[in-house]
């Protein structure tokens, strides 16, 4: 003789009664989950209210309440677990982006300077030899082989964090990384976007361009693709 809304709880009272409406106007079973009984929060409770069926022209439905308190604690436990681990993923990231900065700017400055001022003493040496031809090719030889490794210093220092992607930004870094994907590859690329004017953190960037770095190796692997 009492009515179900009264145990209800009032922050909780609306979707219990929209529920029940939905159930009565579109004669189907309807469910909502509610907590806040007799005062305790730490246990919910699933409402299934069935379809109506009539009896001398009055309308009823069948309320059956199941605790759900467990489920909504390992709902919980498993939403925080989620989020935990995906603020792992972006701690771990984050992390892997500074050291791949750090090396790539090592490697630039102390491997680059290194072999430059290699390359500037092996050219000095040079003007100054009245040796054999042979030797003087060797040198020459040698001077080249200087060359191609700075090359390869540069494009690991690139490949490892551009310095444009800090430098200029996100869109130029992508627009530089699909040219050095060409080079490499000859698959034609062609570059659209409408993100110009967009503000992206630094962090938000950095995974923007690994995404790309990411997906043009399994286009080049994959892809068997001209363009």
């Amino acid at each position: 003789g009492t009515n179900l809304i009264d145990y209800i709880p009032e922050p909780q009272q609306p979707k219990l009664l929209r529920s029940l409406k939905e159930a009565f106007k579109y004669n189907r079973r309807t469910t909502c989950e509610v907590t806040g009984l007799s005062g305790d929060s730490k246990r919910w409770f699933n409402f299934s209210f069935g379809g109506p069926h009539g009896n001398a022209g009055v309308l009823t439905t069948t309320v059956v309440i199941r605790e759900i308190s467990d489920d909504k604690r390992a709902e919980e436990a498993l939403r925080t677990s989620g989020e935990q681990f995906r603020d792992f993923a972006t701690r771990l990231e984050a992390v892997r982006e500074e050291e791949r900065t750090r090396v790539a700017r090592e490697i630039h400055d102390e491997l680059g300077q290194a072999l430059t001022a290699l390359k500037l003493d092996l050219a000095w040496v040079h003007r100054k030899m009245t040796g054999s031809a042979e030797i003087r090719t060797k040198m020459n030889a040698m001077i080249a082989h200087v060359d191609d490794t700075i090359d390869r210093v540069r494009r690991i220092s690139s490949e490892l964090r551009p310095a444009i992607l800090d430098d200029l930004g996100l869109i130029p870094a992508i627009e530089w990384q699909l040219s050095e994907f060409q080079k490499r590859t000859k698959i034609r690329t062609e570059m659209v976007s409408n993100a110009d004017g967009v503000k992206l953190s630094s962090d938000a960037s950095a995974t923007i361009f690994r995404v790309v770095q990411e997906a043009l190796t399994n286009v080049m692997r994959h892809a068997d693709a001209s363009k």
